[in-house]
């Protein structure tokens, strides 16, 4: 019977939050710094506090759902260059890419979570480039995923007080 209901629930919200729960990437790469001082994968050179003030920017927005949209995107373009660090299809964002648009340009504090993970707008301003000296580390994308999580459990009180319902109400 939960889990009936909870696939009601789930049927009944915003796209971006059934796909944050049934398809997060995984980020199977950690690297480390060696004796030698190469940089491996949880060398992060992520701006922390910044990150910080974009994810809260973020969970602020009106429309939680535009939100959500916004930091699944962040998300995946993270775990993307967590996996493949050296990928450099993954280190450069077309800024008339229409998720790009949508997705950053559309919602606060999103361009600057970008900035924070050390995006850089290139010469020409047509795209954003994350230098090959800037890392991300799987702990970056789990601080993204647990703001995503906290979205999630926003939307769905705000669902449950829409209907009247009481939280603490026994099913």
């Amino acid at each position: 019977l939960m889990r009936a209901k909870a696939k009601a629930r789930l049927a009944q919200s915003p796209p971006w939050m059934a796909l944050a729960k049934l398809s997060f990437p995984t980020s199977a790469l950690t690297l480390n710094v060696d004796s030698g001082g190469a940089v491996s994968a949880d060398a992060d050179t992520v701006d922390v506090g910044l990150l910080g003030v974009a994810l809260q920017t973020m969970q602020e927005h009106p429309n939680i759902s535009a939100a959500g949209e916004s930091v699944r995107y962040l998300y995946r373009i993270s775990c993307n260059v967590v996996d493949s660090p050296g990928d450099a299809r993954y280190r450069r964002l077309r800024v008339d890419n229409r998720a790009y648009v949508a997705h950053v340009l559309g919602v606060r504090g999103a361009s600057l979570g970008f900035e924070a993970l050390g995006w850089v707008e290139s010469p020409d301003g047509s795209t954003y480039v994350l230098p090959e000296d800037a890392h991300i580390s799987s702990a970056t994308t789990d601080v993204i995923m647990d703001c995503m999580k906290g979205l999630i459990a926003q939307a769905a009180s705000q669902t449950v007080g829409r209907k009247g319902h009481s939280p603490d109400a026994k099913l």
